[in-house]
């Protein structure tokens, strides 16, 4: 009798510590899902006062390479398929270089005396200048030289939006038919970082060291901005990955506005690009 007193006094007490770890645990993962909760309203929050005091509509899309986990706001707007405007200079890069229409992204090409808008596009270029300013002409000369029938090829290989080539060689990137939603153009800046498009190791390689926006010591950020004035609204792109220890963190961030006079679209590209990076503690 005295025996089994004691067992029953044992067995309580294991119950008692039983439920009480388990609630513990419970509120443990309530309190995590309330964070994890919180910082998603928190993203959305800060995307929406963003886009609203730049005065344009927007969407963003991120991806966690490392636990593959997408953040998006206005997910309907980041799959629809936009413009690309020059954010088309990476995959125009990648198919130049790949066919050899220069020797490589060093080689200068002669300003043909034309005066443009942008200064920086007022002399003679090689392409990672070109690259680093955006320079229009020294691109579409690159997209004569490659001609349709290759950009056709490599952008179906490649997956590339809507490979729409419909419209002048020269300009189908800015007022043909060739769009891609913010999603696509996460997806292809992965398959480049991670050396998976149908390119050589080299030109791949090329183009991304071309794409480093900024350096640390503690991470690496590659990025091309885009803008095209169609004739109902403009169009914004500021798309690339940041590269920070073995990880990579994704993002497109894509804007539009119908004021032509609005002086902070230019540069809200970035800065809200940016400005989501630093909150997410990753600049």
């Amino acid at each position: 009798m005295k025996v089994n007193s004691v067992i029953y006094f044992f067995s309580l007490i294991f119950l008692l510590l039983f439920y009480s770890c388990a609630n513990e645990t419970s509120d443990f993962k309530t309190e995590i899902l309330s964070t994890e909760t919180q910082d998603e309203q928190n993203f959305q929050d800060e995307l929406k006062a963003a886009y609203d005091s730049n005065k344009v509509e927007g969407c963003f899309a991120f991806l966690n390479d490392q636990d593959n986990k997408w953040q998006m706001h206005n997910p309907a707007s980041c799959a629809i398929p936009r413009i690309p405007a020059s954010t088309f200079k990476i995959f125009n890069s990648l198919v130049s270089l790949e066919f050899r229409v220069v020797k490589d992204e060093n080689e200068i090409l002669k300003w043909d005396g034309v005066k443009r808008r942008v200064d920086a596009w007022n002399a003679d270029s090689d392409m990672k200048t070109a690259m680093k300013n955006s320079t229009l002409w020294f691109y579409q000369e690159m997209a004569r030289r490659v001609g349709k029938e290759k950009m056709k090829k490599m952008m179906d290989a490649c997956n590339y939006g809507n490979a729409d080539t419909s419209g002048a060689i020269d300009k189908f990137w800015l007022t043909g038919g060739l769009k891609i939603s913010a999603v696509e153009q996460i997806n292809f800046l992965k398959k480049l970082q991670e050396e998976k498009l149908p390119f050589s190791k080299n030109t791949m390689q090329t183009v991304k060291k071309m794409m480093i926006n900024e350096e640390s010591p503690t991470y690496v950020l590659r990025g091309k901005t885009g803008w095209a004035i169609g004739e109902s609204e403009q169009v914004g792109w500021y798309v690339g990955y940041l590269q920070k220890g073995k990880n990579n963190y994704y993002f497109a961030n894509c804007v539009r506005c119908t004021d032509t006079l609005n002086d902070k679209f230019g540069s809200c590209r970035k800065e809200i690009a940016k400005n989501v990076l630093k909150k997410l503690r990753l600049l």
